[in-house]
């Protein structure tokens, strides 16, 4: 969605100012710049009909109609949890930069939040569990229902108003890239920055991100290409920051069933001390989906293999704090046959 249509100079006639709201179908808010493109106020359909009942014409400007100063987010300095606030509030909100002028409009009826977080979606596997089902086709643009796992992917992340995205290609990085332009490359997806970065050799699960100069946000979210999930990232962020962590690991409940009586045995005399008849043992288990600090970054070795796991076992080890986030919510790897074939039934019920 262009948020451009949501934006209108003070100085047009009200009748004007109503056809742009006609214009808007459900999302019926203009928000008023001057001159020098800086917001100065809204405008609703409310706000005409109460200037016409108050005396005011259609030919009076809309500025005689609006409120003024609108609540808005600051796009360089606002908090998450200030943003949780306003959308209990408002439907429409737009984000300023520095200078009080409009650089994109967040529309909480169409997503979800807005977090500040650069995407890194790794996508160089050969995906060779899947057998002849990546023979001409990479992992990533296998289709879950109608959409490709890494399509599910961007347009879940971008519910969460991440607009920054980085892909890491090895393996048929030609198609990949074909694809997300043709996609993604059109004017509905224009807030949309696609960046792709390829590998000279396989990397690992995380060396290639050593590759990206420059990140937009402080923060990065680095996820396999090929997992379907209905993660909440706003939940992910909030508790990653106010943990205060470094590094944060989606993790995955895994249960282990032991169909028999389980012992503890003290082991110089082989006694006994407890019985645990079929228990239940739940583990939780790396998701593929990090988030981090920007600086981390630097701890990842420039042109080497590394792999994730690599890099949150020196984090650990050099006192960094890094966290488990645990979810129930829905998540499929797609890098075998069953998991994949699940997970395009598991689709047909669900709303990501």
């Amino acid at each position: 969605m262009s948020y451009k249509k949501h934006i209108a100079y003070s100085n047009i006639i009200a009748k004007e100012g109503l056809r742009k709201l006609n214009n808007l179908n459900l999302d019926k808010v203009l928000f008023l710049v001057d001159k020098k493109d800086k917001l100065i106020g809204s405008l609703t359909d409310g706000d005409l009909r109460r200037g016409l009942l108050s005396g005011l014409n259609l030919s009076d400007p809309v500025e005689k109609f609006a409120k003024n100063t609108p609540a808005h987010i600051d796009k360089s300095n606002y908090s998450v949890n200030d943003l949780v606030s306003l959308r209990k509030q408002f439907e429409i909100i737009p984000v300023l930069n520095d200078k009080n002028e409009i650089v994109d409009v967040i529309n909480f009826r169409i997503q979800d939040s807005y977090l500040p977080v650069d995407a890194v979606l790794m996508a160089g596997g050969l995906g060779s569990r899947l057998k002849s089902l990546t023979k001409k086709t990479p992992k990533p643009l296998l289709k879950v229902g109608d959409k490709s796992s890494i399509q599910h992917n961007i347009d879940r992340l971008t519910k969460f108003g991440i607009s920054n995205y980085y892909f890491c290609l090895n393996h048929m990085k030609e198609k990949i890239e074909n694809h997300l332009n043709k996609i993604y490359g059109n004017k509905e997806y224009k807030g949309l920055n696609l960046n792709y970065i390829y590998e000279k050799f396989a990397m690992g699960t995380i060396g290639s991100v050593s590759q990206i100069n420059e990140f937009k946000n402080e923060y990065v979210l680095i996820t396999n290409a090929d997992v379907i999930t209905k993660i909440d990232y706003e939940k992910f962020f909030l508790d990653f920051k106010n943990k205060n962590a470094d590094l944060s690991m989606i993790t995955i409940p895994y249960s282990i069933n032991v169909p028999y009586g389980v012992t503890s045995i003290e082991t110089s005399d082989n006694s006994i001390v407890s019985l645990d008849e079929k228990p239940k043992y739940t583990h939780y288990c790396n998701a593929g989906i990090y988030l981090l600090k920007k600086s981390i970054i630097s701890e990842i070795p420039n042109n080497e293999h590394y792999n994730a796991t690599d890099l949150v076992k020196k984090l650990i080890k050099d006192k960094f704090k890094v966290i488990s986030h645990p979810t129930h919510d829905y998540w499929m790897d797609i890098g075998s046959i069953e998991d994949y074939e699940q997970a395009n039934k598991d689709i047909k019920n669900l709303s990501l």
